[in-house]
């Protein structure tokens, strides 16, 4: 039971980093942006999501239009990066400061993606937490007769 949650739940692909866990010594995170638990970060950021992910996602938000066709968009997400071009943007934005605006236009859209992947599987802790992850474990391993919502549902009240 317990060695599965661990697998399924830290399961990452072909690509399992080992992060330097930021010890949060002195109540300060403002030197670090990865590897800070994503709490502290946004309460450093005096935000709701940490600056580095709003600042991401609006960047891919702007360059989204320049792209032909919804595989073209799939396509950014699904790309082989290579993992120094992510590294060598990781270096220049893990500094716990706001992000300049022109720092992403040396990378091209992919590396930025990449970029808040990278920032995702280095967070100390899952996004999901385990509460959450076992009640959309059972939804989707449930199998249902019909495959509606509704009986989605169903199975979400039985839980």
């Amino acid at each position: 039971g317990d060695l599965r949650y661990l697998l399924e739940n830290y399961r990452t692909g072909s690509f399992a980093p080992r992060v330097v866990v930021y010890e949060n010594y002195y109540n300060r995170v403002d030197e670090q942006t990865f590897g800070v638990d994503l709490e502290a970060r946004a309460r450093a950021d005096k935000k709701r999501v940490p600056v580095i992910v709003t600042t991401i996602l609006t960047y891919l938000d702007h360059h989204y239009p320049d792209l032909e066709g919804d595989e073209a968009r799939r396509g950014v997400w699904l790309v082989d990066v290579p993992l120094a071009q992510i590294h060598k943007l990781r270096a220049k934005v893990n500094n716990g400061r706001a992000i300049p605006s022109d720092v992403f236009d040396e990378f091209d859209v992919p590396t930025v993606a990449g970029l808040l992947k990278l920032y995702l599987l280095e967070l100390p802790d899952s996004l999901v937490s385990a509460h959450v992850y076992e009640i959309i474990r059972t939804i989707y391993t449930t199998p249902t007769a019909d495959g509606s919502e509704a009986s989605r549902v169903a199975v979400l009240q039985q839980t």
